[in-house]
């Protein structure tokens, strides 16, 4: 008789992927860097980025039914505000948290030098509504303590902006950079900003639980490609600008000056957790959402246990 043997096939683990919407902005340099440099480890995960023009809307499309996307970076305020409206994600890490960021600024009108002097006239303002410019600029209102009647607020997109300011169409623009760099670039000598400082913004990477949980290896593999890239940015941060401007089409001037701004780490900690509560709280207050509406617990929201197995350090809950 004759004999057949079969050779035993050893199953090839699929490589998960991973589909990341971000808003392709120096805000988004760890990704960025991490996938250019190839630091993501390509035998366990395929990540591939999906570009939007605003972080709120690659949350929209995560939460979306066409389910073509496993991961959102956002600024914390749309989470906040999705949240408020029945919507369960979780937030495993912050890729950056940003200080001066988000600017107001303006066409200089004298010695109207400050919020204050300068808001006493009726004035014209820009912002982007749904997501953080929205949130600071209502902060700016009430730490200036300004008169709201006096600042007729105006909904437009972010690359819009420096353009409507330059022209005179409105007075002021209360937006993230680079848009708020490039409006102070077109104004030069004849424009004036204004800070608020006591505001971080936070970016940070958005996911559905199951998804997690799914592909936890490609989650973990994820997390440890954007530590290097992390660790790259501190060691070459010349390369690292170089890589962002060529990335995000950017003048290497603009990302040089407004590199400053952010602090590119994965982590997570408590103040994102405050911010969340008191976004929530002002969305009610604004009526955004009706008054008694519950401000969720959003330390359910917070996805630790990854983060904490990469970087254990980097988590501080």
């Amino acid at each position: 008789g004759s004999y057949f043997y079969f050779k035993k096939s050893i199953p090839i683990k699929k490589v998960e992927q991973l589909t990341i919407g971000i808003q392709n902005s120096p805000s988004n340099a760890l990704l960025i860097i991490a996938s250019k440099k190839g630091f993501f480890d390509t035998t366990k995960v395929n990540v591939v980025i999906k570009e939007f023009s605003a972080g709120k809307l690659a949350l929209q499309a995560l939460l979306g039914q066409a389910g073509d996307l496993d991961v959102a970076v956002a600024a914390e305020t749309p989470i906040a505000l999705a949240a408020l409206g029945g919507n369960k994600v979780k937030v495993f890490s912050e890729v950056v948290n940003a200080k001066n960021e988000c600017r107001v600024v303006v066409h200089k009108d004298g010695d109207l030098n400050t919020p204050e002097k300068y808001f006493s006239k009726k004035r014209k303002l820009t912002t982007s509504q749904g997501g953080s410019p929205e949130w600071l600029t209502y902060n700016f209102i009430k730490h200036y303590n300004l008169d709201k009647s006096k600042v007729e607020i105006i909904a437009m997109l972010p690359e819009n902006m420096p353009v409507a300011l330059s022209n005179k169409s409105v007075d002021a623009i209360s937006i993230f950079d680079p848009f708020a760099r490039i409006g102070e670039k077109e104004l030069g000598n004849d424009g004036l900003t204004f800070l608020n400082s006591n505001i971080t913004s936070y970016y940070v990477m958005i996911a559905k639980e199951n998804t997690i949980t799914q592909k936890s290896e490609a989650f973990e593999e994820l997390i440890k490609g954007l530590k290097k890239a992390e660790d790259f940015i501190k060691t070459s941060p010349e390369e690292a600008k170089q890589i962002v401007a060529v990335q995000t089409k950017l003048d290497i001037a603009i990302i040089n000056e407004t590199w400053s701004n952010y602090s590119f780490q994965i982590r997570l900690d408590k103040s994102l957790v405050d911010l969340l509560v008191a976004e929530s709280n002002w969305a009610i207050e604004s009526g955004k959402y009706p008054q008694g509406t519950a401000v969720p617990d959003f330390n359910s929201f917070i996805y630790p246990e990854i983060l904490k197995k990469v970087s254990p350090g980097a988590v501080g809950l």
